[in-house]
């Protein structure tokens, strides 16, 4: 800036002159702009520069340019709040759909898309499952997220192919009517995710699941073909035996360092049984501390041989060997069938549909009943499961029952069913099949025959149930009458009320009949079967056989882990450490076990077929077939219980009220603590001075379910 006294060229942000020091600028008061002498008001702000005696200062601006803004200092950093779960994971996305939406413009596209997103929400509810988010075009859904159950994995990839199938009528709609081809992508993964409160809630949050597994199962929906389900290895190896697969073999994923294993669910098998996983690594499974129970249930079949009919209560908790047991027995008559047929020349199987007087049919559809004198091999075994996603579906393990005994198969014409289903209702009724047909044929969702169809279509509901009841009851009686007759019920614990309801009305047939009802279930206290126990005891003391299973004990855990991978394969360490996780629950003994193979811990020599160890382990991890079982339980409590469990687990195995009433700080503890006992989780140990009433936890595995839940940040605090 030129000097207007001398004229120096002084250098820019001179306030006075270099060469004779006239003032340059002024620097206003207000907003600090530089101006020249001559100003009397700042020419940014308006400011004076120079303040003259009576001269009343102009009001200053309110939003003066280039002046600072207060600020708010930065929030602090709220810390995350939440839980680690094992979750299974469901994303979806339209194929094409950036290049529909440019073809069919905003409005029809967001229509479109609504549809598809409707049809999609609704199959995951219908498993029990969640949905996290909408997508524009797809969704993501979490089963096991906020609420777990045992089967998650199972009820996801049910969901991601019942998914497909349900979008099929409308894809086919939009393909007559609009030239659209309408095609889904479905990625599954089973893995850890964190639940939390996202973002600041001062602004803004949300409640949302994140993490590994999260982005795995987004890289399986990428890699998906269109209308396909595409399935990680974590996921497959938990429901392996649940579905018909097609390995799809390995692929990169971005963000994975070794290569993925990838599988393509086709189907449910609908003779699936919940298989002993450990048989996946050819592990054989040993019958042990069953001895008893096994003859007690194979003298109730063969007492239908002298016509004597009996009601089984097979009963224990979860992983104790129920349903191994009744396999054993199954498979044991199954075999002195085989053998008597061969011995009279006679080609005689094992179960099955019909009512002819040629052999039996293991399973399916088709095989003919012999005579009541059929012999040790001859008794028809037909089986009806429980699932816990259909409690909600009237009469569902009958359904399951029948489905078996036609051998109905996954996407079947329901009118190549019918004209099966008629077949064998006419060996059964003869004459009197339109007594029974119609209402059965209902009872299956079955298109009726218009001959047939009056008999129904004026029926209310009540009238309708009593011929579904009259109608089952007259199928069981006419099936025992041809041949001695075993009707199995597994995981009843899961059974919906009018399942029990329709069993209760049928249960007298086996006062005359050649007729066992086999029950099996868990002794949970909240299901409707717990009632149904008791009135059975009650009102059939003279046929009811109850089989209960406990726990193996140490000499008998340790004779199943020898028997499993050999007397010497395992260091006695790690040997220990399986025998104190387990507790004596063959299940958890054969899912440990998997663990250490799945680990390299326990490895089988390819020439000789012996497992050794390549390393002692100091610690278990808790398998995921573990934890989805036990958070099942653990999420069965209220907030405030699940709270006290994980404070508890804390401290350790064993813990005392004080030092959780100082952690809690709850006045309700005692309540707390006393339905923790209920649902059996913790119990009373004694109490010690100063510390309060002593309690451990009932299993070392509940105690590391509940602990894992809890994020790290939070078990110090």
């Amino acid at each position: 800036m030129k000097c207007p006294n001398c004229g120096f060229d002084n250098p820019p942000g001179m306030k006075f002159c270099g060469m004779c020091g006239t003032r340059l600028a002024q620097a206003c008061p207000a907003c600090g702009f530089a101006n020249p002498p001559e100003f009397r008001f700042c020419g940014q702000c308006g400011a004076p520069l120079i303040q003259e005696p009576g001269l009343v200062q102009p009001p200053q601006p309110q939003f003066p340019v280039e002046a600072e803004v207060p600020t708010r200092p930065p929030p602090a950093p709220v810390q995350l709040e939440g839980e680690r779960r094992l979750a299974t994971i469901i994303l979806t996305d339209v194929r094409g759909s950036t290049d529909l939406l440019e073809r069919i413009g905003t409005e029809a596209w967001v229509e479109i898309m609504n549809r598809v997103l409707q049809i999609l929400e609704a199959e995951v509810y219908r498993f029990g499952g969640e949905v996290d988010q909408f997508r524009g075009d797809g969704l993501v859904a979490f089963f096991g997220a906020t609420s777990a159950h045992e089967d998650d994995p199972e009820r996801a990839v049910l969901a991601g192919l019942a998914m497909q199938q349900a979008l099929k009528p409308y894809a086919a709609e939009l393909a007559e009517q609009e030239g659209i081809d309408l095609q889904l992508r479905v990625g599954i993964n089973t893995g850890e995710v964190i639940v939390a409160s996202v973002g600041d809630r001062r602004q803004h949050s949300e409640d949302t699941a994140m993490g590994a597994g999260l982005a795995l199962a987004a890289r399986m929906e990428t890699a998906a073909e269109p209308g396909t389900v595409l399935v990680s290895e974590n996921t497959y190896r938990l429901v392996e035996s649940q579905f018909e697969w097609q390995p799809l073999g390995e692929i990169t994923v971005k963000g994975v360092s070794q290569p993925v294993a990838v599988y393509r669910p086709l189907a449910p098998r609908a003779d699936a049984e919940r298989l002993h996983r450990p048989q996946t690594y050819g592990l054989s499974i040993p019958l042990i501390g069953r001895e008893v129970e096994f003859h007690t249930l194979k003298g109730c079949v063969e007492d239908l041989y002298d016509g004597r009919g009996g009601i089984v209560m097979v009963t224990g908790d979860k992983g104790l060997g129920k349903s191994f047991l009744v396999a054993e027995v199954r498979h044991h008559f199954a075999r002195h069938g085989a053998l008597l047929a061969e011995a009279y020349g006679t080609p005689l199987h094992f179960g099955g549909a019909g009512g002819g007087r040629t052999p039996l049919r293991f399973g399916g559809a088709g095989g003919e009943l012999p005579p009541a004198s059929g012999g040790p091999g001859g008794v028809t075994w037909l089986r009806g499961r429980c699932r816990s996603y259909d409690q909600s579906w009237p009469y569902s393990m009958w359904l399951d029952l029948l489905r078996g005994w036609l051998g109905i198969r996954e996407g079947e014409p329901k009118e190549e069913t019918r004209e099966r289903f008629r077949h064998q209702a006419e060996l059964l009724w003869g004459d009197r099949l339109a007594e029974h047909y119609p209402y059965l044929a209902t009872f299956l969702s079955l298109p009726l025959e218009e001959i047939f169809a009056e008999r129904v279509k004026h029926l209310d509901a009540e009238g309708l149930r009593q011929q579904f009841f009259f109608a089952l009851r007259s199928w069981v009686e006419v099936m025992a009458k041809r041949g001695p007759l075993v009707l199995a019920f597994a995981d009843v614990h899961w059974a919906d009320t009018t399942s029990l309801d329709l069993l209760k009305y049928c249960l007298p047939l086996c006062d005359d009949e050649a007729l066992l009802w086999l029950i099996v279930f868990r002794p949970d206290r909240t299901a409707p079967v717990w009632e149904f126990r008791h009135r059975v005891e009650t009102e059939y003391p003279h046929r009811v056989t109850t089989v209960t299973l406990p726990p193996l004990t140490e000499a008998q855990s340790g004779e199943f882990v020898d028997q499993l991978t050999g007397p010497e394969a395992l260091p006695a360490e790690t040997r220990a450490l399986v025998l104190d996780k387990a507790e004596g629950n063959p299940y958890y003994i054969g899912e440990l076990i998997r663990s250490l193979i799945a680990q390299g811990v326990l490895v089988q020599e390819a020439e000789t077929g012996q497992w050794h160890a390549t390393r002692a382990v100091a610690s278990l991890d808790l398998p995921d077939t573990l934890q989805s079982l036990l958070l099942a339980r653990i999420d069965s409590l209220s907030s405030d219980e699940r709270r006290v469990l994980q404070m508890a687990a804390v401290i350790g195995t064993v813990f005392w009220s004080n030092v959780l009433q100082a952690l809690a700080g709850d006045t309700t503890l005692k309540a707390h603590l006393t339905a923790l006992q209920r649902a059996q989780l913790i119990q009373e140990r004694g109490r010690a001075p100063d510390l309060g009433m002593e309690y451990c936890f009932k299993s070392n595995l509940i105690r590391d379910a509940a602990y894992e839940g809890i994020l790290s940040a939070q078990r110090g605090a």
